[in-house]
């Protein structure tokens, strides 16, 4: 069975934060509610998809190390939709759990 997420490296892992990375300077730059929700329900599928003991036992070990720990604690901090004051705080907080978490590159 793969692991759960399909990150097997540093730099798949790095790639992988990169991505939301990315889609959060998107919602950063528009800041409407079609690229927050976008982000939200990122990090919410891939919260939920960790958020077991079965999901758990099947992440490897950059999983659990790195990429886990990023999107638990960015996904607590994803602001409501109905709050578009709160947008830029939240995304400043999503963005430094992101990269607090994530693997240095080479």
């Amino acid at each position: 069975m793969a692991n759960l997420y399909g990150i097997d490296s540093e730099s798949d892992c790095r790639e992988k934060l990169g991505e939301l990375l990315e889609l959060l300077q998107r919602a950063r730059q528009t800041l409407n509610k079609e690229t927050m929700s976008a982000l939200k329900s990122s990090l919410e599928a891939l919260y939920r998809k960790g958020n077991s003991a079965k999901g758990e036992a099947r992440m490897s070990s950059i999983e659990r190390q790195y990429f886990w720990p990023a999107i638990s604690e960015a996904f607590v901090w994803a602001p409501s939709l109905g709050s578009p004051a709160a947008w830029p705080n939240g995304l400043d907080e999503i963005e430094y759990k992101l990269n607090k978490c994530r693997p240095k590159g080479a």
